[in-house]
Parts: C-alpha cells; sequence; structure tokens
C-alpha cells in the first residue's frame, strides 16, 4: 500500500469492539498531541502506520482466502478520511501437472476477485 498514514492489519472481525480496543490502545501508546517533530502535525499517524505495517501475506486455498472463521483484513486509515490505493498481487509457486490448465481473468467469489493463470502445460511460478 503506497500511503505513509494508513496500514494493514488481520484480526478478529466479529465483534466492532475488537477494532475499537486496537484504536484505543494504539492511541494511548502513541498520543495526537506528543513531543513530534514532523511539521504536518500528523507524525502519530505515521508512527500508527508503521506499527501496523502496509502490507500482508494471505494464503489462498481453493480460491478462497484463508482466515479462519473469525479473522478479517482491516484497511486502518490514520489521518482523516480519503480516497486511498491498495495494491494486490500474488507470489508464490503452483505446480500443475500439464493435464490442468489454468485460466486468466477475473471471476468473483465470495466477495474476493480470484485471478486465475493463463493456460500453460507444466505451470510453475
Amino acid at each position: 500500500m503506497p500511503h505513509t498514514t494508513a496500514g494493514l492489519t488481520i484480526n478478529e472481525n466479529a465483534d466492532p469492539d475488537v477494532a475499537r480496543d486496537i484504536l484505543t490502545g494504539l492511541a494511548r501508546l502513541v498520543p495526537v498531541t506528543g513531543n513530534h517533530r514532523h511539521a504536518e502535525g500528523n507524525s502519530d499517524a505515521h508512527i500508527k502506520a508503521s506499527l501496523m505495517g502496509f502490507s500482508l501475506r494471505v494464503p489462498v486455498i481453493e480460491g478462497r482466502l484463508a482466515l479462519g472463521t473469525w479473522r478479517g483484513i482491516s484497511f486502518c486509515e490514520f489521518d482523516g478520511a480519503r480516497h486511498r490505493q491498495v495494491l494486490v498481487g500474488i507470489t508464490g509457486g503452483l505446480s500443475l501437472p500439464s493435464s490442468e490448465p489454468f485460466r486468466w481473468g477475473m471471476r468473483s467469489q465470495g466477495g474476493v476477485g480470484i485471478r486465475e493463470p493463463p493456460p500453460h502445460n507444466g505451470f510453475s511460478g
């Protein structure tokens, strides 16, 4: 994610109090006011974003994100509402017998866009 005041995290997604507790904890750790030197006045947002991180790795099994029953991905904006860009990349290896070609194309499954590789004999990523 190419933004310095926003972050990503994976945590419980069933109870909204968990997100509130995380934000309360971050506010306690990194208050808005403090001995910050950054001239724009949003140093706390930069620090909180650094604590959260800017990327995640999530396994995909049978075309679905393998997050478990209660977990979800949260986009954390620490410097006010604005338009943001999130980049999604797929890395890793895949080895298939030549009798199982894949197709490129977008489809939606469970709210997640799935991209399948193009036909290729013995595809290995």
